[in-house]
C-alpha cells in the first residue's frame, strides 16, 4: 500500500513538473543576424578581465576573438579597448590599423573612440600646457562635461583664457565676467582678444561695452571693436561704425570698411580696394581677410594668387582662408609648407593640415602620430567633430 502511495505521488509529482514546465516561457531564440554565442560568451569573458583590469588575460580573449571572428566590429571594439587600455591610443591605433590592412573603407565609430582617448591623455599629462589646453577645449566643444566642468572652475578663479572662450561660446556668465571684471580696460594683447570673444558671442550685453571702445586711444582697439560689433549687433552696427572709415589710421579704416562689407553696406568699398589693389602682398591678404564674408569667385580667385606668394607666411593664411573653399588647393599648400625650411612655418602648416575638417581619415589617422604634440590634438579634435 505504502509503495502504491509513492508510486502516486511521484508519478503526480512528475505531472506537475512537467506542467510548471510548459507554463515557463522559452528562451528568445535568436535573430538569424544576432552574433553567435561563442562570440558573446568570448567577449563577455573577455570584458569581465577588462573590468577587473586583468588586462593580460583581456588581451588573449581579444586574440582569440580575432582569430575566430576576424571580421567582427564588435570584436574589433573590444580589442581596441584592451590596446587602449594596455598602451594607451596609440597602442588602439595600431590595433586599428591592423584591422584595417588594405580597406578604404574606415570604422569612423572606432576612429572616434582612439581620438577621445588621444585627447583624455594629453589632458592628463603636465608636460604641454597649450597641448593640454587645446586637447581639454575639443572635449568641451564634444560635450564632455567632466572638461566642462573643469574649464568653468577655471574660468571662476579668472582665467581669462578660460572666460574669453568660453564667452566666445555665448557663456553669458563668462561675457558678463569679461564685462564686469574690468578686463575691457586693459592695454595689452589680451584687451584685443577680449573684444574679439565678445564679439563671437553674439550677446546683446557686448553692444554698448564695444561701442564705448570705437573711441578708444588705441588704433587697435578700435578697429578690433568695429569688427566685433559687425558680427554682435548686425546692421543696426552701420551707423556706429562707418565714422570710423574716416579715422586718421589706416588700420581702423580698412576695419570699419571690412566689418560694413560683413553688414552688406560698401561705403567702404574704396578702402578695400585699395587694399585689393596693393603691390604688397600683405595689403591684398588684408583685404581678402576683411572680405571673407562673401567669399565670390572674384575674392577665392584673388586667394588662389596669395597661394603663388613667395612670402611662406601668406601663402599659410592664404591657404587657411581657403581651405573650406577650395581644400584641394589650400591643402597642396599646405603640404608644401609643411616641408618649409622654416621650422616655425612647418609646425602651423602641419597643424592646420591636421584642423582640416575636409581632410580624409587616413591623414589625421597620420598626423595623430605627429611627433608634434599639439598637431596630434588637432588630428584628434578633427575626428571628433567629423564623427559627432
Amino acid at each position: 500500500m505504502l509503495r502504491s502511495t509513492c508510486r502516486v505521488l511521484l508519478f503526480v509529482a512528475a505531472v506537475s513538473s512537467v506542467a510548471t514546465a510548459r507554463q515557463q516561457p522559452l528562451p528568445p531564440r535568436a535573430t538569424p543576424g544576432a552574433a553567435s554565442q561563442e562570440e558573446v560568451t568570448l567577449l563577455v569573458n573577455g570584458y569581465a578581465f577588462l573590468a577587473q583590469g586583468n588586462h593580460q588575460q583581456a588581451f588573449e580573449k581579444a586574440s582569440e576573438a580575432r582569430g575566430r571572428f576576424p571580421r567582427s566590429v564588435a570584436v574589433l571594439t573590444f580589442a581596441i579597448e584592451v590596446e587602449i587600455a594596455r598602451g594607451g591610443a596609440k597602442a588602439g591605433l595600431d590595433e586599428y590599423e591592423r584591422w584595417l590592412g588594405g580597406r578604404t573603407l574606415e570604422e569612423p565609430a572606432m576612429l572616434r573612440r582612439i581620438a577621445i582617448a588621444s585627447l583624455r591623455e594629453f589632458v592628463a599629462q603636465t608636460q604641454d600646457g597649450i597641448s593640454r589646453d587645446a586637447a581639454l577645449w575639443a572635449l568641451v566643444d564634444d560635450g564632455d562635461a567632466g572638461a566642462y566642468t573643469e574649464v568653468f572652475q577655471n574660468a571662476q578663479t579668472q582665467d581669462t583664457g578660460a572666460l574669453r572662450r568660453l564667452a566666445a561660446r555665448g557663456d553669458e556668465r563668462a561675457v558678463g565676467a569679461l564685462i564686469d571684471g574690468g578686463l575691457m580696460k586693459m592695454r595689452t594683447p589680451n584687451a584685443l582678444a577680449t573684444i574679439v570673444s565678445l564679439g563671437d558671442s553674439r550677446s546683446p550685453r557686448v553692444i554698448e561695452p564695444l561701442t564705448r571702445k570705437l573711441t578708444d586711444p588705441e588704433p587697435g582697439i578700435r578697429g578690433t571693436a568695429a569688427e566685433a560689433l559687425a558680427k554682435a549687433g548686425g546692421p543696426a552696427m552701420i551707423a556706429r561704425i562707418k565714422p570710423l572709415l574716416t579715422d586718421e589710421r589706416s588700420f581702423v579704416r580698412a576695419s570699419a570698411a571690412g566689418a560694413l562689407f560683413r553688414l552688406n553696406d560698401f561705403s567702404g568699398m574704396t578702402v578695400l580696394q585699395e587694399l585689393l589693389d596693393s603691390d604688397i602682398a600683405k595689403g591684398r591678404l588684408r583685404a581678402v581677410q576683411l572680405m571673407a564674408s562673401r567669399p565670390d569667385a572674384a575674392w577665392q580667385n584673388t586667394v588662389r594668387g596669395l597661394l603663388q606668394n613667395s612670402d611662406p607666411q601668406t601663402r599659410l593664411e592664404a591657404a587657411q582662408l581657403l581651405v573650406e573653399h577650395d581644400p584641394e588647393a589650400a591643402r597642396g599648400t599646405l603640404e608644401g609648407l609643411a616641408n618649409d625650411p622654416n621650422p616655425s612655418i612647418r609646425q602651423d602648416a602641419t597643424r592646420h593640415l591636421a584642423s582640416d575638417l575636409k581632410a580624409p581619415f587616413p591623414t589625421l589617422r597620420r598626423l595623430m602620430r605627429h611627433e608634434d604634440w599639439l598637431t596630434r590634438v588637432n588630428a584628434a579634435a578633427s575626428i571628433t567633430t567629423l564623427t559627432r
